[in-house]
């Protein structure tokens, strides 16, 4: 596994795997399977670095990635199971009222 990891690495920085002129049908669907597989194991390893909160203030869910320092906004629905902090604020309190003399 590292292997082929450090290999889609090493094919990706030096874009040995980009498709060139002289390359055979053959060895031009295997960069394009590599650089497809580079791209998934990249996106998973992205995806295990993101967190999702829900601002209590506002009840708005963001999703944050630290690697980049990135913040969205996302639908609390879809992410409810990845939160952090997933109960919702409570209601506000109602403020007591005053009765007022007739």
């Amino acid at each position: 596994m590292r292997i082929a990891l450090v290999a889609m690495l090493a094919c990706s920085i030096i874009a040995a795997c980009k498709p060139r002129d002289d390359m055979t049908a053959t060895e031009r669907q295997q960069a394009a399977e590599l650089n497809a597989s580079f791209a998934r194991e990249r996106g998973l390893a992205i995806a295990q670095e993101i967190e999702y909160f829900r601002d209590p203030r506002t009840n708005l869910c963001f999703a944050y990635l630290w690697r980049n320092t990135s913040i969205s906004l996302v639908d609390c629905a879809r992410v409810e199971k990845f939160l952090l902090n997933p109960e919702p604020p409570p209601a506000p309190a109602e403020a007591p009222q005053t009765k007022t003399a007739p």
